[in-house]
């Protein structure tokens, strides 16, 4: 039986967030911007939502998801977590100005 390493394992953690936000936002992966972020220790996604029907102008939605949130779940538990918070509704709520922090703890929104 084979490890899984830190490496593989965050690539699994990021191919379930893409999952995820092309899911929820109904956008191709060509529209998510995403890359590590290391300034705040997590891993930050941009998603132009021009494909949303639920939102009528074109915006940049912006989440980051600490490395404590990322580390203490699975990778299939992880899209749970983000539905069951309703990280979606939230980051519609927050708009373009803002950044939606998902935490161990939750989520909570701050000025980008």
């Amino acid at each position: 039986m084979g490890r899984t390493t830190p490496r593989n394992h965050a690539a699994l953690h990021v191919e379930a967030i893409l999952r995820w936000v092309e899911r929820e936002f109904t956008t191709p992966i060509s529209h998510i911007i995403h890359g590590r972020d290391e300034e705040r220790g997590g891993y930050t996604i941009i998603v132009r939502t021009s494909d949303d029907p639920r939102i009528k102008v074109n915006q940049l939605l912006m989440v980051t998801l600490l490395d404590d949130f990322l580390s203490g779940n699975s990778s299939a538990h992880i899209g749970l977590l983000l539905d069951v918070w309703r990280l979606g509704h939230t980051m519609r709520s927050a708009g373009p100005t803002q950044r939606v922090i998902v935490t161990s703890q939750g989520l909570h929104v701050e000025a980008r």
